[in-house]
């Protein structure tokens, strides 16, 4: 048997920005998801829903998969936000095809993953899944980059709202036109400035640089009329909490998780 693993992924800048080639930090973190291959002669795709990425991959390659039984582990049961179908196109990617660059990645991703109706996905937490760390990336700049969490004053956790928001169904109502039956990607400049910002402080282990960057994409994120009303009220609950510095809503509308910066308890 062949396992292949891919960590779970969360943004902590560059929502909606990655979709124009914007700067994004993601952290990737345990527990893995995992792919298993092995040969039988009851070919299987088990966990992989065929109209994912994943399983139109699988069809349009299937001749390399012939007399394999695959089936995808998911260690969140399936609840959303961290990452779960970009690790399946990724594992199946990488046992078709090996380590490639990121472009040729990328490419072969958002071919599966989007079907022309509203904005591509960025292939951002593709990218973050296979390099793993703190990843930093840009496909404007060219820049990718793995780093490792920096403060030792502080720890991040992320939590789940035990809700979620499909988010190919969601980039569908997003366009970069002024149609006004769609949200507008044109101006995003303030999100852009921030995430900029943050990823510095970040680099520059500057903590309390960091935090305001964080905070202030959250607020950025609102004005924009993205966040979900229940993940409006977690964050108003983590907010409360003394040894919570900063707190932050991820994925699309910020329905799925939470990502939050501590002081050590």
């Amino acid at each position: 048997m062949i396992k292949l693993t891919a960590p779970a992924k969360t943004f902590i800048f560059g929502e909606y920005i990655a979709l124009i080639d914007g700067p994004t930090l993601i952290a990737t973190t345990e527990p893995f998801f995992e792919l298993r291959i092995e040969d039988s002669l009851d070919e299987a795709l088990i966990h992989i829903h065929p109209d994912s990425p994943a399983g139109q991959f699988y069809q349009s390659e299937k001749k390399y998969f012939v007399s394999k039984k695959i089936e995808f582990c998911d260690p969140y049961e399936g609840c959303g936000g961290y990452g779960a179908s970009s690790a399946q196109f990724l594992l199946l990617y990488e046992y078709r095809y090996g380590k490639t660059d990121w472009k040729t990645l990328r490419d072969c991703y958002q071919g599966f993953a989007w079907n022309g109706k509203g904005i591509k996905p960025s292939g951002a937490d593709v990218i973050a899944q296979v390099t793993g760390g703190i990843t930093e990336f840009c496909a404007d700049t060219q820049v990718l980059k793995k780093h490792m969490w920096p403060f030792k004053e502080a720890v991040f956790s992320i939590v789940h709202t035990q809700k979620k928001l499909a988010t190919h169904e969601h980039l569908q109502t997003l366009c970069a036109s002024e149609d006004k039956h769609f949200l507008a990607l044109d101006d995003l400049s303030d999100l852009i400035q921030i995430a900029a910002q943050g990823i510095h402080a970040f680099k520059q282990q500057d903590l309390d640089a960091f935090i305001h960057a964080i905070n202030a994409y959250q607020t950025a994120l609102e004005q924009h009329g993205w966040l979900a009303p229940h993940s409006a009220q977690l964050l108003s609950e983590y907010r409360a909490q003394p040894h919570v510095l900063a707190a932050k809503a991820c994925g699309a509308m910020g329905a799925d998780t939470l990502f939050l910066v501590q002081t050590p308890l």
